[in-house]
């Protein structure tokens, strides 16, 4: 006798992702700037109600002011640091701040959530209470 094969059970369908508001991410290498030289520069707009994140990924940059953040000041970000920018139609620029080695950033943006923020340390979420389940888990395993 010879064995017969089990019928291979079919998948069953996904339920669809949760669909956000759309993002957009956009990645630019700038080249060194020379001594004496005006800053490598690119520049990206941000649409209306849209906020954007300034990520470094390699070398350093300088994202100038934002007129409506909390700190409008200048901001040099090191790779693998970020900042925000709350565009509202404005431009976003960032200079590479280094004579010898390329800048290497990612612009993320999109649609604000306008949804409650609770933060425990690295953990962000919309309510205190789920914070505290979070940590909860985390510490339980």
């Amino acid at each position: 006798q010879g064995s017969q094969s089990q019928p291979q059970p079919q998948p069953q369908p996904q339920p669809p992702l949760e669909q956000r508001p759309p993002v957009s991410l956009l990645h630019a290498t700038l080249a060194p700037t020379p001594k004496f030289a005006s800053p490598t520069t690119w520049t990206t707009a941000v649409p209306a109600e849209h906020t954007a994140l300034v990520y470094c990924r390699e070398g350093s940059c300088i994202v100038p002011k934002d007129p409506r953040a909390k700190d409008p000041g200048p901001r040099v970000l090191m790779a693998g640091q970020s900042c925000l920018h709350l565009g509202d139609g404005s431009l976003v620029e960032v200079r590479n701040s280094d004579e010898r080695a390329p800048c290497d950033v990612l612009v993320l943006s999109g649609e604000r959530l306008r949804e409650p923020v609770a933060l425990g340390g690295s953990i962000v979420m919309n309510t205190e209470q789920e914070v505290d389940e979070a940590m909860r888990d985390l510490r339980d395993g």
